[in-house]
């Protein structure tokens, strides 16, 4: 079962800190070496310093070290405080996409790490062991959750939504407006609810929506302390989470599209891309030309209604296909990963003959379609979105997809609320 529990949360002094939304952060793996300078630019006190950008290199101690140093001096100085009293909480975030209005409520409070073997908590897709490796020393060094690993939960009777609105309904403790995005955190501290929340979400399965390098990281570290101490410290036991219900209307899934470029000083021409990836999945796929970009979006998303395994292909100067399965599958679109992963992504090389290809990956295919234009890449590869219904059915039966098959939108903001784990009061009594 999974067990709820509050907490004594760590967040930025409202008195010294007058803008939340100037000090917190997107997390750590969608930012770019530019967007973490510019973080660090915009405010001495950016939350950037502590969760730090992505680094596959984990070499380099010194960045952990002064994180570690930073969160210290942040706590001492009163830059960060801590709640005097454990609670749970609800943030709620308001936001656009595509012109219409969105708003997105999440239970932020701490869940007792499972291995996924237990099925209590559970991942819907595969992990990088580099940014685990990452990750893992930077909580090793801080010994805190920076930031929230995002979870979902489908409870029918919707008891907890209920809940979270009802407590939302007042003033909130704290609000940060950035990126076109305002957040919103209420404070949920009465015993009762609170026991009501933890029992509704008790015999409900947790799917990781988002943030599996951070989950396996402290269950792994958990694994660790024990093994070296032979003492439970019971800090250990949970992770900070953010869990979010699969019927909440705000809770969108965009498609990750990929981005193929080759290794330097190596060009195919767009014809020869397309005979070579027609010819090497002849086996299973035919492929059509569509008018544009729009025409096949919407052609990938009739075929994935009719049950056909479909993807497309943009490879520049307007031209781009449809690659279907030969015949419907009753497919679903996280399987269609399944089969872009294994009879196209890994085959990718030896497809185009080239010794190895770069992937880049977004969410937006007209970014994509920029890419292939302006040169930087040979070709994109354009998906259906997976419905959240999907990704968390898929978890529930024990398959993964590969991984960057889902981008959940918009991301946690790093910043709002944060977990000490040398905290004397780890958990707050249920």
């Amino acid at each position: 079962m999974a067990v709820i529990q509050p907490f004594r949360a760590v967040r930025y002094n409202p008195e010294k800190v007058k803008d939340l939304g100037a000090v917190t952060a997107p997390p750590y793996d969608v930012l770019s070496a530019e967007d973490c300078e510019r973080l660090r630019q915009r405010h001495p006190y950016n939350v950037i310093r502590l969760i730090l950008g992505p680094q596959l290199d984990s070499s380099d101690d010194k960045r952990y070290e002064e994180a570690a140093r930073t969160w210290r001096r942040w706590l001492a100085d009163g830059i960060l405080i801590t709640e005097s009293e454990p609670a749970l909480y609800v943030c709620q975030q308001e936001f656009e996409w595509e012109g219409r209005s969105y708003r997105r409520k999440g239970l932020v409070c701490l869940v007792r790490l499972e291995p996924y073997e237990n099925k209590v908590i559970l991942p819907h897709e595969h992990t990088f062991p580099s940014h685990k490796r990452d990750r893992y020393k930077l909580l090793e060094a801080t010994k805190a959750n920076l930031d929230s690993v995002f979870g979902i939960y489908d409870e029918e009777r919707g008891c907890v939504s209920d809940l979270l609105g009802q407590a939302a309904s007042g003033t909130p403790m704290m609000v940060a407006e950035a990126d076109g995005e305002v957040h919103q955190i209420w404070r949920l501290s009465d015993p009762l609810l609170i026991r009501e929340v933890a029992d509704a979400l008790a015999h409900e399965p947790i799917v990781i929506a988002d943030g599996h390098h951070r989950y396996e990281t402290a269950l792994a570290y958990k694994l660790d302390q024990f093994v070296k101490s032979g003492v439970r410290m019971p800090a250990l036991d949970y992770v900070l989470m953010t869990l979010c219900s699969v019927r909440d209307p705000g809770l969108l899934v965009l498609p990750t599209h990929r981005i193929v470029a080759l290794p330097p000083g190596i060009n195919i021409a767009p014809d020869v891309v397309v005979s070579k990836l027609v010819e090497g999945l002849a086996f299973g796929y035919d492929a059509e030309e569509c008018v544009s970009v729009d025409h096949l979006l919407e052609n990938l998303k009739e075929k994935s209604r009719r049950g056909f395994r479909a993807f497309g292909v943009y490879v520049g100067a307007g031209n781009c296909y449809m690659v279907k399965s030969k015949g419907a599958v009753s497919s679903y679109p996280s399987e269609d990963m399944d089969a872009l992963a294994k009879d196209v992504i890994e085959r990718l090389p030896d497809l185009l003959g080239v010794s190895s290809v770069n992937l880049g990956y977004t969410q937006s295919a007209s970014q994509a379609v920029r890419e292939v234009d302006s040169g930087k890449a040979v070709m994109a590869i354009l998906v259906n979105p997976v419905p959240v219904s999907e990704v968390f059915s898929a978890a529930v039966s024990g398959r993964r997809m590969p991984e960057k098959s889902t981008y959940f939108y918009p991301k946690l903001r790093s910043g709002l609320l944060m977990r000490s784990l040398d905290d004397p009061e780890p958990c707050g009594p249920l």
